[in-house]
């Protein structure tokens, strides 16, 4: 099932990943959703208030319909939990149903914060076990969409980062705030596999044009934590721009208020890059380009 002749619905087009998925596959080829108006066309969908069938005619050529609304502040999520399973778990599980009953495939954004955070370098046959409530969230829709015995999709994203300055993701928030002297301590006990926004959506219309279903890590190659990435863009700076005091490593709950996140959820990613044909690029590489493009 591919979208050569039939388009794909994102669900949640205000996001991160789905403004840029957006971009890459253009409106001739997918319809889009946003929670609140952006422009004077779009089609107004908010899963905790509207059933999809009263906004989209579920039964136009549709092959796949991306997953991407959620509630993803991990903060937020713990301290207000009911609330946030309300968008994340139980209207979820309704658009899977709509969308499976008009034979159109769930695509499922997850996340890495399934996995405990034990060893690191999972794999997708790993046994998962959450720590965080969002993962929990998370998992449960995961289980829920096996259970159908229909065909789905479950991407299990690592932290997506960009490379455009302002856009408050990993890479170029940290190097705003060593330019501006802000960035004083960095998380070094917490291991993750950051992937770069492009190739996660390159990603996501490689699956639905093969038509792949199951389940797939979607990380990318580094098992890095904050501080590596901290350090490493404070030496790529030239002195006159490098802060005054050198960035200190700490442990990540001291940014955190809410459930202890140390450990491990770095991911092995080597099934989605085979349906990629590559491996994706090194947060170290885009790093490199950031700087050069500060200099410009």
């Amino acid at each position: 099932m591919g979208t050569e002749k039939r388009k794909i619905l994102i669900l949640g087009g205000g996001s991160f990943i789905g403004r840029h998925l957006h971009t890459r596959v253009g409106s001739q080829r997918a319809d889009v959703t946003y929670r609140k108006a952006t422009g004077l066309n779009d089609i107004i969908f908010d899963a905790t208030k509207n059933s999809l069938s009263e906004k989209i005619d579920l039964r136009a050529d549709y092959s796949h319909g991306i997953i991407l609304f959620s509630e993803t502040n991990v903060e937020h999520i713990a301290a207000n939990p009911e609330m946030a399973r309300l968008l994340n778990v139980d209207h979820t599980k309704r658009v899977i149903d709509q969308l499976i009953e008009n034979d159109i495939v769930p695509v499922f954004a997850s996340s890495d914060g399934v996995y405990g955070g034990a060893k690191g370098r999972y794999s997708e046959s790993d046994s998962v076990n959450p720590i965080i409530e969002y993962g929990h969230q998370k998992r449960d829709v995961e289980q829920y969409l096996l259970a159908t015995g229909c065909d789905w999709l479950t991407l299990r994203f690592a932290k997506i980062y960009g490379k455009e300055f302002g856009d408050g993701t990993l890479v170029t928030a940290m190097l705003s705030a060593l330019l501006d002297g802000t960035l004083t301590k960095a998380a070094n006990d917490y291991f993750f596999s950051p992937i770069f926004i492009d190739e996660v959506t390159k990603l996501i219309v490689q699956f639905c044009e093969n038509g792949e279903t199951g389940l797939y890590n979607v990380g990318g190659p580094d098992r890095v934590c904050h501080f590596d990435i901290a350090k490493y863009l404070e030496n790529k700076l030239s002195p006159s721009k490098r802060p005054l005091l050198p960035v200190q490593g700490c442990s990540i709950n001291e940014f955190i208020r809410h459930e202890n996140r140390a450990g491990d959820v770095s991911m092995n990613s080597t099934k989605a890059n085979k349906v990629l044909g590559s491996v994706v690029s090194s947060v170290f590489r885009v790093s490199d380009e950031l700087i050069l493009k500060g200099k410009q």
